[in-house]
This record gives C-alpha cells, sequence and structure tokens, in this order.
C-alpha cells in the first residue's frame, strides 16, 4: 500500500511591527511618543498636533508657553515636553526657570543662535527645526527620552547621597551632645540613638534632632 507522504509546512513566522496603519489605509511608524505640546503665539503652531501625529507621536496634551503647562504634563505624564517656538515668540516667556530639569525638546521654525542659546539654558534635550518629519523627530525623541532617564537616575543618586551625608552630619551633632551631657561613649551615644529610632518606628535622623533640639534648648 503506498503512503501519501505529509507536506510540511514552514512554521510561521510573526510579521515585524515596523509600520501600522491609520483609518485612512496610511502607514505610521508603530512606535509612539507621548508628548505633551506646548504653543508658541506664531500661526504656525496651529496645525502641528495633525503634522506630530503622522510622523508617530501621541499628543496627549496641549498648553500654552506658560508656567501652567507643568501642571498640565503633570497630569499627563508625557514622555517629552515639545515646545514648538516661532520666530517672534517671547523667548523669556518660554523658557522660564520652570522649565529647567524637563524632558524638553524644541521644535523651532529656524536654527536662530538667540532661541538656541534660550533652549540649552533651559536643559533642553533636542533641537528640531521645521519641517518636522518623522526622520528629523523620531531620532530626536529617542535620544531625548534615553537622555533624560540617564538625568533622572543621576539627579536621585545625588538626592541620596546628600541626604545621608545630611543625616550623618545630624547624627554626629547628636552624638557629641550625649557624649558631652549624658557622659556616653561615643559607641554608647550611636546605640542610643540608634535603638531610639527602632522602638519609635522612626529614622535615626529624627531621633538625632529631636536629641539635638532636647539638649541645646536646655542648655
Amino acid at each position: 500500500m503506498t503512503q501519501t507522504a505529509r507536506r510540511h509546512s514552514p512554521p510561521a513566522t510573526a510579521p515585524r511591527p515596523t509600520r501600522m496603519q491609520n483609518g485612512h489605509g496610511a502607514e505610521k511608524p508603530a512606535i509612539r511618543h507621548r508628548s505633551l505640546l506646548i504653543l508658541g503665539e506664531s500661526s504656525a503652531a496651529r496645525d502641528l498636533a495633525g503634522t506630530l501625529d503622522k510622523t508617530g507621536i501621541d499628543v496627549v496634551g496641549q498648553a500654552a508657553a506658560t508656567d501652567d503647562a507643568l501642571k498640565v504634563a503633570a497630569a499627563c505624564r508625557p514622555d517629552t515636553l515639545l515646545v514648538h517656538v516661532g520666530t517672534d515668540d517671547d523667548l523669556e516667556a518660554i523658557f522660564t526657570e520652570a522649565m529647567v530639569g524637563q524632558p524638553l525638546v524644541v521644535l523651532a521654525d529656524s536654527a536662530d543662535p538667540e532661541l538656541v542659546r534660550c533652549a540649552v539654558a533651559a536643559g533642553a534635550l533636542g533641537y528640531v527645526v521645521a519641517p518636522f518629519t518623522p526622520e528629523r523627530l523620531i531620532p530626536t525623541l529617542e535620544l531625548a527620552v534615553a537622555r533624560n532617564a540617564d538625568v533622572s537616575t543621576l539627579r536621585a543618586t545625588v538626592t541620596d547621597i546628600r541626604d545621608r551625608l545630611d543625616t550623618r552630619n545630624v547624627v554626629e551633632r547628636a552624638k557629641g551632645l550625649l557624649m558631652a551631657h549624658e557622659k556616653l561613649t561615643e559607641q554608647d551615644a550611636f546605640r542610643f540613638i540608634q535603638c531610639t529610632a527602632m522602638d519609635r518606628r522612626s529614622s535615626m535622623r529624627d531621633v538625632a534632632n529631636a536629641i539635638t533640639l532636647k539638649i541645646a534648648g536646655a542648655a
């Protein structure tokens, strides 16, 4: 009896998610960036949200170029803040001190040296000159997001180191006061602060501050 050979189909390969289509059948980049669009006063910014959407950027919110933009950013938590600046916009009103430390990317109509200087002073992580095409925007935003993550980690590390040093200074001062006024050894003074913190379920820094206030206030 002749057996019929079974045909084995090659294993299916999942399609690479490089592109997706919008409602009109047009292709858009699959990677989407969540951005808050901060607009200046120029009329060129009016249709910018639609342009950004076509390049693969989700505009999760819009705000005027004032300090209240940061409140909007806190609510929608975007990956980046895209600040559009026209040639006639007030740079001082846009690049305020509150902008420093934000994941800021500037979208500009020109490479005006004064505008570039203001962007640098505000700590901008990217600067893109029109036309705002995917080839110009997407790499800049990816770099800005990565750089902002690095900067945030660095800030957290610096803050932690500063807090540890401050705590050490506070504890050392309290130890000195206990040694002078209670005639304790350095080891016993440290153990007293440590045990008190554990008993009160508090931090050694808070206990040390309380000891300093009590002894210094009684002196």
